[in-house]
């Protein structure tokens, strides 16, 4: 038999074997949960790969999500949308009387200055400082925030994104607005850090009388009513307790910022169950005002752990998102916007916890806005380590980094999230000096 045939006789043998090996494959009946798993992990991974295809299509925009080290070549493309940050470092750096405010938005995540409190220590420490910036008049996690006290008296009538809002009523930054009756009070005491400056936002609606007290005294100041908001500075100097008391009169507040004369301060404003989209209900009048003081120069966006469903679909968050980055760059026309990619979130299924698979189509979603708008991008899901990251930080890491369920960050996990993102925006900051 010559060699021509042999090869037939070979190629036909091997085509037999490899027929009867995918057909016993195919004949093989999965248990029920196997089947499910495995359904599960394909369409995990075609949405990942749906997600890389994107990343892939664009190389110069798709980088801002890759958590590699900065190249030099790629940072003008990736960072961009951070330059007028980026100079307010630098005038921080030459100028002992400049100020600059961060605005940190988000859900949940964090709320009780979790994540804020060390970027804004970070920040501090290189660029100067000390404050922790704004504050609303009363708050639900007043009880286990531990980077400033705050207490308030009962009868403040708060309106919210979540409540009606009265005719000719206006939100401000933090997603609140607060109305008082004659003798309501709000009380602050330092942690560490004496009040130096403290600006309150308001819109009067009668002339108001306050009753200012501190460790140094108690004075009266009077605001006569002007229509439109408002800011009253309080005397301060170097107190470690403030007590503002509205002995007559009645006004909409907006909130109290706490700074020193120089340097950076990161506002938290968390709202619980927010995915982002409710903070194109805020004013512009009353963003632009409060700028006026403060100076935004930066504004993050964290969102997404509210937004996440799972088999859903994100085209009217993508809609909601693009209406709220058109109205920050209205509103804070000198600010540059950072929008920080979803966290890890794990689902229950099958008796494990695995990466919510929604998260790559969210992601997706989000780099989008980042490369459409010209604003700066951090994945986070990446950075913090990928996929079921949360998992090993509530089962694995001693300490743990997340709470049992899966979504939400503790202290150390906050911190290190912190870390993660100061590190960033300070890297791209120096690289671009070295431009």
């Amino acid at each position: 038999m010559n060699k021509t045939n042999w090869h037939h006789i070979n190629i036909i043998l091997i085509g037999s074997i490899l027929t009867i090996t995918i057909l016993s494959l195919s004949t093989k009946i999965l248990p029920l949960p196997n089947q499910i798993d495995y359904l599960i992990s394909i369409k995990k991974r075609e949405d990942k790969i749906h997600y890389e295809q994107a990343l892939s299509a664009k190389p110069d925009s798709a980088s801002l999500l890759i958590a590699e080290p900065v190249k030099a070549a790629h940072y003008m493309n990736r960072n961009k949308g951070l330059n007028q940050f980026f100079d307010a470092l630098d005038s921080l750096s030459s100028n002992a009387a400049y100020s600059v405010h961060i605005g940190y938005f988000g859900d949940s995540m964090i709320e009780g200055d979790l994540i804020t409190q060390d970027v804004r220590k970070k920040f501090q420490k290189a660029f100067g400082g000390r404050g922790v910036g704004f504050m609303p008049v009363t708050s639900i996690v007043s009880t286990f925030r531990n980077t400033i006290g705050h207490k308030f008296s009962e009868n403040w009538t708060e309106y919210n994104f979540n409540t009606p809002l009265p005719q000719g009523y206006r939100l401000g930054p933090s997603g609140h607005v607060f109305m008082n009756q004659p003798g309501e009070w709000v009380s602050f005491s330092s942690k560490g850090n004496p009040f130096n400056n403290a600006y309150v936002f308001m819109e009067p609606q009668t002339d108001i009388q306050f009753m200012l007290n501190t460790d140094t005294g108690t004075i009266h100041l009077q605001v006569p009513y002007t229509s439109g908001i408002q800011t009253l500075k309080l005397p301060l100097g170097g107190t470690d307790k403030v007590t503002l008391t509205i002995e007559s009169g009645e006004a909409l507040f907006h909130g109290i910022s706490f700074d020193s004369q120089s340097g950076i301060f990161v506002d938290n404003f968390s709202f619980r169950g927010c995915s982002g989209i409710p903070l194109a209900n805020t004013a512009e009048q009353v963003l632009q005002h409060i700028d006026s003081s403060l100076n935004y120069r930066l504004v993050i966006l964290q969102y997404g752990l509210n937004v996440l469903s799972h088999g859903s679909e994100y085209n009217w968050y993508k809609k909601g998102m693009q209406r709220v980055i058109n109205h920050i760059k209205k509103s804070l026309p000198n600010a540059s916007i950072l929008l920080v990619g979803v966290a890890d979130r794990a689902y229950f299924e099958n008796g494990i916890w695995l990466t919510e698979p929604d998260i790559y189509k969210l992601l997706k979603i989000q780099n989008e806005l980042a490369v459409e708008n010209d604003i700066g991008f951090y994945n986070l899901f990446s950075e913090m380590g990928g996929e079921n990251t949360m998992v090993s930080w509530v089962e694995d890491s001693i300490p743990k980094l997340a709470a049992n369920d899966y979504t939400h960050l503790n202290g150390l996990g906050a911190r290190r999230v912190a870390n993660l993102i100061y590190e960033y925006l300070y890297a791209q900051y120096k690289m671009r000096k070295t431009l």
